[in-house]
């Protein structure tokens, strides 16, 4: 785990960790970053909440250390992230042809 974070996130992250590790959901990729927040995310592979909701919202867009750093944190197998991916994907598509918000736009309208 990194160091530095206050109890709060180490709790998060161990959250986030029995998430990706127990949920087959579609949108698992979304509702972790939603647990942890879109920054904290991003510090695991050094990027912007930008950053994070494009790689939510086009999960072909991460780069393979940013997955690596990913499995490393989550203590996840690569085959389980290219999975979590590849359901995002799945989920994404099916949203957005049924007119529906997904990544940044769902996050700041829940609602919608």
């Amino acid at each position: 785990m990194k160091k530095g974070l206050t109890g709060g996130q180490q709790a998060k992250i161990s959250a986030a960790k029995f998430f990706m590790k127990n949920h087959k959901a579609n949108d698992t990729l979304y509702n972790v970053v939603i647990i942890l927040g879109p920054a904290l995310f991003g510090s695991f592979f050094n990027s912007n909440t930008d950053t994070v909701w494009s790689r939510v919202e086009d999960p072909p867009q991460f780069r393979l250390l940013e997955m690596m750093a990913l499995t490393n944190v989550f203590e996840i197998t690569m085959e389980r992230l290219i999975e979590i991916l590849v359901l995002q994907v799945q989920y994404n598509e099916f949203e957005l042809l049924n007119n529906r918000p997904i990544g940044r736009e769902k996050y700041q309208n829940p609602s919608s």
